[in-house]
């Protein structure tokens, strides 16, 4: 399955007066915060930041970022410190979000029959299937497979998926009989904020597309980024392997 994204750094870039880095570099098993937004700085999504790295903001910039815990951090101009301080800045509600989803995955990976075995496990025990029933926002994570889900998986079944915004022949996914998951080929490009029909079996949904920079670790980082993204059950369904 091909992505469509701008490709994401994967080392901290040099910077202009707007960023300024100082102090030793960082070591190479320092923790990194990774980028979720920015405005007014030479940073972009997905870009690596080490936790000691000196960032200097004016007026008007902002970088938001989210490190392996989940924490989300707001830096907003004026300020200059370390990336990682959040002793002076605004924390966002991210972590509260995700100690009660964190706390709801325990419960229910605790419960008899909730794990499913790996060839048919649906989007209640993994966050990389798309459910054909269900519409709304699915995160698309650059480095993995993802597969089709159904729940009726008694009959062969064809679904189409075909971008709205973009309308093209559509992507035809065979489902065999008796089977819950059907791979997404490797034709199948999903861009960035594009919205897609998937159609089949006398229903059609829609969903919207967001991509996850390949940079962003599969841990409560990525979680986290789910989270901002309205990809609820694919962070719950993450949380459980945790």
């Amino acid at each position: 399955m091909n992505i469509i994204a701008g490709p994401a750094a994967l080392a901290f870039c040099a910077l202009a007066v707007s960023l300024v880095a100082l102090g030793a570099p960082a070591r190479a098993d320092e923790p990194s915060l990774v980028v979720l937004k920015v405005a007014g700085v030479a940073l972009k999504p997905g870009d690596k930041v080490p936790g000691t790295q000196i960032l200097k903001l004016t007026d008007g910039q902002s970088v938001s970022l989210i490190g392996s815990d989940g924490k989300m951090i707001l830096l907003k101009g004026p300020y200059d410190g370390p990336a990682a301080r959040v002793a002076e800045v605004k924390t966002a509600s991210v972590t509260d979000m995700l100690q009660p989803l964190f706390s709801k995955a325990k419960v229910e990976t605790a419960m008899p029959g909730v794990i499913r075995t790996a060839t048919e496990a649906g989007p209640d025990s993994t966050p990389w299937v798309l459910d054909v029933s269900k519409g709304g926002d699915f995160c698309v994570y650059q480095t993995i497979g993802y597969d089709l889900w159904r729940a009726d998986n008694g009959a062969a079944e064809t679904v189409t998926i075909q971008s709205l915004d973009h309308p093209a022949t559509p992507v035809l996914i065979q489902f065999d009989a008796h089977k819950s998951r059907a791979a997404l080929p490797d034709s199948l490009s999903f861009a960035d904020g594009e919205k897609y029909k998937l159609s089949g079996a006398g229903r059609t949904t829609e969903i919207t597309a967001h991509v996850v920079p390949e940079t962003v670790p599969q841990d409560r980082t990525a979680a986290a980024w789910f989270m901002t993204d309205n990809c609820e059950s694919q962070a719950r369904a993450l949380l459980k392997s945790f």
